[in-house]
């Protein structure tokens, strides 16, 4: 199946939209992401939501290892 992973990550943040004032800062948002690792190098996590049979992958994203404050290895039981 693949390992299957939680990671806490560090988002970053933009500002679109018009004129703001610098005060009004956009801010680093902690985040949580479950899913299947797909690859790992030294510069990234790819991560999956779904994977098949034929082993390819659906919804998958890339988190920046510099951006990743830590990463869980979750245990799923199979009836």
């Amino acid at each position: 199946m693949g390992k299957i992973v939680l990671i806490e990550w560090d988002d970053a943040a933009s500002r679109s939209g018009g004129w703001h004032y610098l005060d009004d800062e956009d801010t680093v948002m902690s985040s949580i992401s479950i899913g299947i690792v797909c690859s790992e190098d030294d510069k990234q996590v790819v991560l999956a939501l779904s994977k098949n049979e034929k082993g390819l992958y659906a919804e998958t994203f890339s988190i920046p290892k510099g951006c990743i404050k830590r990463i869980r290895t979750l245990k799923v039981g199979r009836k």
